[in-house]
């Protein structure tokens, strides 16, 4: 049997998460003015006790960082990050998955709610030919200027669907990998489901549905 595996990507395939390191890591060579770090910092505290969603942390945070900003002044930075991040930050036993599923030639799909200048740089290093990501539009003066295209559960689903009408796979031929309760949809597109280190409403679900469940 063919397969499919779509792996999620922060706090999945990764032990956190990808946008706030790089966040961090820009933060500590001054890319920031303590006023957008504390905005950053009282956003966040917002999703930890759920006034913010997923979605409006990541508008405010694009708003509050990367706006106006030029596109190369932020993307150039990217290679130095990944030199650390990348290597200290994979969840070992799910990278282990997805080796073994690229030395057999299945097909490897990365979906993430993390920008595109991120992902595509990740894919690349993990050998990971087709992914899709958050993506931002820019302005005439090549600055970032809106979110073109926010890469969530909902939107995550779809494109699964799309992609697997387009290479052939039927649904018993998917495996889909997830932490989080925002990615239901995209699991529910996937004949076989794992719930990665999960959260607690995943986890609920997981083992009340029979799914399979990776601890660490």
């Amino acid at each position: 049997m063919k397969k499919l595996h779509v792996f999620d990507l922060d706090r999945t395939l990764l032990i956190g998460n990808c946008s706030f390191a790089f966040f961090k890591f820009l933060a500590k060579m001054g890319f920031f003015s303590f006023r957008q770090l504390l905005s950053a910092l009282i956003n966040k505290m917002r999703l930890k006790f759920f006034i913010n969603t997923p979605k409006e942390l990541h508008e405010k945070l694009f708003k509050t960082l990367f706006r106006g900003r030029f596109v190369e002044e932020i993307t150039n930075k990217v290679p130095l990050f990944l030199e650390e991040f990348l290597k200290n930050s994979l969840r070992i036993s799910l990278f282990k998955n997805l080796q073994q599923a690229l030395e057999r030639k299945e097909t490897v799909l990365l979906l993430s709610n993390s920008p595109s200048f991120l992902v595509s740089a990740i894919a690349k290093q993990l050998g990971i030919i087709y992914w899709s990501a958050t993506e931002y539009a820019e302005d005439c003066k090549k600055c970032f200027d809106t979110i073109l295209c926010m890469m969530d559960g909902e939107t995550k689903a779809l494109f699964l669907t799309s992609f697997a009408k387009e290479k052939g796979f039927l649904r018993e031929e998917i495996f889909a990998y997830s932490d989080s309760i925002d990615d239901l949809p995209l699991l529910e597109q996937a004949g076989h489901k794992i719930a990665v280190a999960p959260d607690k409403r995943l986890r609920c679900l997981a083992r009340n549905r029979g799914w399979s469940i990776l601890e660490t």
